[in-house]
């Protein structure tokens, strides 16, 4: 068996063994991709490689086919959830088309727990700088916005609750890491609940994991990937969590979460000049949850302390300001 990559050891996704063999997978994709085989007289795999792995749960290969000619990623699942993705994304495929790029999902092999998504061969917005980087924030803005007012039929709802749950797990977590930092945290989570915003808000579609690195240039369009997440809810979620990865980036790249603060104050302009009735008190609640989601996550790796303390800083500013003087 030729190995594609370096094994992965992980029980819960059995089909990561076949995902690493060559022939296996070469047969795999010329029964799941035939419009593929027929643009490429010869759909050979050039090169696989693991792009993210979250153990016990989910498994995402990037494969080169034919020299580079085509990209596909694979994501392989513990459960069975890649069906419901698959239908998802063609829902969101089809009512974004005109404006927005959503990678095509090919197929799902419930067998494998094996889902083939269409590759975006353009560059992320984490990636870019200067006045290229000020360009994109806008399109990714004006992108969102119409994202975001999308007829999209989706039946998964992610509530207020849900998003609360999910930060009370991450404070847990960096009380364990950081108990020095504790002070700081119990400060901000009391503004935060302080500051919570109405949970009775129309819901639209929602990518539920919006950052740079979720946003593709490619050509004068913007690409929106890894969408396993999205549901209906609320808009503010996506603003906010893209405005804290902003700053995240931000410190980083220069050690200052204020060092993009034009790439910040470009996004929140083309987006609520593009929103409709966003109000400015929901984007500040879940970009402040995010900051302190983030510093949690950072806190899980020791070289990562000045990072976790600068978050935390950065999400009690944020909700210690005068509402109508925030940035």
């Amino acid at each position: 068996m030729a190995s594609l990559f370096p094994k992965i050891d992980d029980p819960a996704i059995s089909s990561l063994r076949i995902a690493s063999d060559k022939e296996a997978m070469t047969q795999l994709f010329k029964e799941t991709m035939p419009g593929v085989q027929n643009h490429m007289r010869d759909l050979e795999i050039s090169s696989a490689r693991e792009v993210k792995h979250r153990p016990g749960r989910r498994c995402t290969i990037l494969y080169d086919l034919s020299k580079g000619r085509r990209q596909v990623y694979v994501k392989i699942y513990y459960n069975k959830r890649g069906k419901g993705i698959l239908n998802k994304m063609r829902k969101l495929k089809k009512a974004c088309s005109k404006a927005l790029l959503i990678p095509e999902a090919f197929a799902y092999l419930p067998e494998h727990r094996m889902l083939f998504i269409e590759g975006i061969n353009g560059t992320p917005l984490s990636q870019l700088q200067g006045s290229a980087l000020n360009a994109w924030v806008r399109r990714a803005a004006e992108a969102l916005a119409y994202f975001h007012n999308c007829d999209a039929n989706m039946t998964k709802v992610w509530t207020l609750r849900d998003e609360i749950a999910v930060l009370c797990k991450r404070i847990q977590i960096l009380a364990v890491n950081k108990p020095k930092a504790m002070p700081t945290v119990l400060e901000l989570v009391t503004l935060l609940w302080a500051s919570e915003p109405d949970a009775n808000i129309p819901v639209r579609p929602i990518h539920r994991d919006f950052y740079p690195g979720q946003v593709i240039a490619f050509g004068d369009r913007a690409g929106f990937v890894d969408l396993d997440d999205s549901a209906l809810g609320d808009p503010a979620i996506d603003v906010g969590n893209f405005l804290a990865h902003l700053k995240l980036l931000s410190f980083q790249r220069h050690s200052d979460p204020w060092a993009l603060a034009r790439e910040r104050d470009i996004f929140l302009k083309c987006y609520l000049e593009s929103a409709i009735n966003m109000q400015m008190g929901r984007i500040v609640f879940f970009e402040a949850s995010t900051l302190l989601r983030l510093a949690s996550l950072a806190s899980d790796r020791s070289d990562k302390a000045e990072e976790t303390q600068a978050m935390l800083c950065q999400a009690v500013e944020l909700l210690s300001s005068d509402p109508l003087t925030r940035k």
